[in-house]
């Protein structure tokens, strides 16, 4: 998701999921800007619970089919 969705899913992790930019931040420096990694990175350090990871790949799933 390096495209034009990309900025789409920072805004809904900053919005929606209220991940902090410095979370943010850090999880970025940990891995590669892919959704599906960062998304794990931010529940394995403890940014996220279970839940919120859950919602972040319910967002993928239903921004990709589009």
């Amino acid at each position: 998701m390096k495209d034009k969705k990309y900025p789409a899913f920072i805004k809904f992790l900053k919005e929606e999921v209220l991940v902090s930019n410095e979370e943010l931040s850090l999880a970025l420096r940990q891995e590669e800007p892919d959704p599906r990694l960062l998304s794990v990175t931010l529940w394995r350090y403890g940014f996220i619970p279970l839940e919120k990871l859950e919602q972040i790949f319910d967002w993928l799933a239903v921004s990709s089919a589009v």
